[in-house]
């Protein structure tokens, strides 16, 4: 399976599709906090064997909530503390 993220026109969504046929959605969920509003911002994700996202991006449309974010998986959602860019320092 493919898991993909994309922008949608300011509206995050994130898709996981078969590797065999890309075109075909099998479930969408939420690209908040796991993509960004604007596709000009930058982010980065990775998923774990266990299938945890952890993404780096912004969760708000202005970009002034940065975070690292836990989703998916057997996990509980994790995320960095809010409003907060010095939590990481």
């Amino acid at each position: 399976r493919l898991f993909t993220c994309g922008t949608n026109a300011f509206m995050p969504i994130c898709t996981t599709r078969p590797i065999t046929d890309v075109s075909s959605v099998l479930e969408s969920i939420s690209g908040v906090a796991r993509c960004p509003y604007d596709p000009r911002h930058n982010s980065t994700a990775m998923i774990t064997e266990s299938g945890e996202v952890y993404a780096a991006t912004v969760t708000d449309f202005s970009s002034r909530d940065p975070i690292i974010y836990r989703s998916l998986g057997n996990m509980p959602p994790l995320r960095t503390a809010q409003y907060n860019s010095k939590w990481l320092n």
